[in-house]
């Protein structure tokens, strides 16, 4: 049995059996989801290549993962489905999963992710406390995610530690507020046109 776990990165195979979360399988999969992107010249699938028993309330991105999928108990949803805990049905979101909002999708309790904390409004703003934080808050606005109107607040002082050979990669437009929180940010360098 493969349950309560998930594929985020991109998965390939020739003539293989090759799926999300499972290539073949003789047992059961259940509460589990793939977002990345599957590819296989024959037996392909959002989920599973191959499974000869049962798949439940699983999901699969179809933004990521454009074959079709028909294998009963495989849902394809989108990449702003995937952030609608409403759409995972039956799925334990007191005890197993919790959703990320900062991912867009859920992730586990017993093997959280690095997110960032906060859900972006006013009085809950992303709470950027370290170096790292503030790396993911770029490379999501650089990446083209939308982050308008949302509210971010600086928490500690940040070293980016920058050198010629630790460049800062500029952060994009942020249409929302940005609260330095009375903390500074150092060690920026750029050095590149």
């Amino acid at each position: 049995t493969i349950e309560n776990c998930y594929n985020t990165g991109s998965v390939s195979g020739g003539n293989l059996y090759t799926g999300g979360v499972s290539g073949s399988n003789n047992g059961t999969i259940e509460n589990c989801f793939s977002t990345g992107a599957v590819s296989g010249s024959t037996f392909a699938g959002g989920i599973s290549g191959y499974n000869a028993v049962t798949i439940s309330n699983c999901y699969y991105n179809s933004d990521a993962y454009t074959g079709s999928d028909t294998t009963e108990g495989v849902t394809a949803l989108t990449t702003a489905q995937f952030a609608d805990e409403s759409n995972f049905t039956d799925w334990d979101f007191d005890t197993v999963f919790v959703m990320s909002q900062w991912l867009g999708r859920p992730i586990l309790r017993s093997n959280p992710e690095a997110g960032i904390e906060g859900t972006g409004t006013e009085d809950d703003p992303y709470l950027i406390p370290d170096k790292e934080t503030l790396e993911q808050v770029r490379d999501k606005i650089n990446g083209g995610n939308s982050i308008n109107g949302k509210y971010f607040k600086v928490t500690a002082d940040i070293d980016l530690e920058g050198s010629e050979n630790n460049q800062w990669q500029p952060i994009g437009h942020i249409y929302g507020t940005f609260d330095g929180g009375g903390h500074t940010v150092s060690g920026l360098y750029i050095n590149n046109s």
